[in-house]
């Protein structure tokens, strides 16, 4: 089924034609970064081709006149020319912009630097899991001093912490992976239409 929703109905448009449309200064928090992400870049490249394309076909009018039996004739056929293969141009990169913006749309509507974010954020979960998991070993093995490691390895709360610490592993891999996919389909698809 092919979606024949307009483009600047999609909310992937209208949240960054918004942010674009804001006065300087009066923007959201926020708005710095959304006006520069490259999902705003593809907005701005569709709302400048279709601007293009206007002005294009508008200008073809002068290159006709009209005759005496009241039919257009071709004054320019140059020029005439030279606006077509301009305008056949223009109209096959907005379509690969509207695609773009569909896709992107349907991938749920997320900014990169968003996503960019989400992934860096991600990246010391682990760590701080193992950091928590080595202090109670610590903390164990200075209050069981009389214990071998192993014994200690043993206790509930040491057990209790790895598993956390496996958990939050197997998480962070599966969140991981999900998000690195998401961002490289994401840079494909800007990737496609130009950005």
């Amino acid at each position: 089924m092919v979606d024949d929703t307009p483009i600047e109905s999609l909310n992937f448009f209208v949240e960054r034609a918004q942010v674009l449309r804001r006065l300087p200064g009066a923007g959201l928090p926020g708005d710095d970064l959304r006006s520069v992400d490259p999902t705003t870049r593809l907005v701005m490249k569709f709302e400048a081709l279709t601007k293009l394309i206007e002005e294009e076909r508008r200008s073809t009018f002068g290159c006709g006149v009209l005759n005496k039996n009241g039919k257009v004739t071709v004054s320019d056929p140059d020029k005439l020319a030279v606006i077509l293969a301009e305008l056949e141009e223009h109209e096959a990169s907005l379509v690969k912009v509207a695609a773009a913006i569909r896709a992107l749309d349907e991938m749920g509507a997320k900014y990169m630097y968003k996503l960019e974010g989400h992934a860096g954020a991600m990246l010391d979960t682990v760590p701080q899991a193992k950091r928590v998991l080595d202090s109670k070993i610590d903390v164990a093995r200075r209050q069981n001093f009389k214990l071998e490691i192993q014994d200690i390895l043993k206790l509930p709360e040491i057990v209790e912490a790895q598993k956390i610490f496996d958990e939050t592993k197997t998480d962070h891999e599966r969140n991981s992976k999900k998000v690195h996919e998401e961002i490289a389909a994401a840079r494909a698809i800007l990737s496609e239409a130009g950005i």
